[in-house]
This record gives structure tokens, sequence and C-alpha cells, in this order.
């Protein structure tokens, strides 16, 4: 779930913005560009692997794409 902040102070209700991560210890990464911030997820597999998932502009996940290793 990913709760956004609103301008004038709170947040809004949560959105689902990825399943299925059994298994894996999962932790937020702030990205933010000009005009937009999304969190995007990054993962540390049972087997070592660190994968990233992007957040795209529909506030859906990305496919996984693996970053590291070990």
């Amino acid at each position: 779930m990913v709760y956004r902040g609103k301008f004038g102070g709170g947040y809004e209700g949560g959105r689902v913005i990825g399943v299925g991560f059994g298994g894996h210890k999962v932790f937020p990464l702030n990205t933010c560009s000009p005009g937009w911030c999304r969190p995007h997820l990054a993962a540390i597999a049972p087997g070592g692997e660190l994968y990233r998932w992007t957040n795209n502009a529909n506030w859906q996940l990305t496919n996984r794409t693996q970053i590291g290793w070990g």
C-alpha cells in the first residue's frame, strides 16, 4: 500500500501498488523528479538477489529489475 501526502497536509486513502512479496525483505525507495514524487520498491529475495520495481505514472509497479546480488 502507498498513502500519498496531500498538498495541505495529511494523507489520501491507501492504494495497492504491489502484491506477492512472500519471502522477500521489501523496502521503499523515494524517487522525485521535478513535478512528481512516487515511491518505488526494492526487495531482497531469499537467495540474496536485489530487485527494484518502478512505480509508473498510473501508480502501478513495473516488472522487477535485478539491480544486485549477494
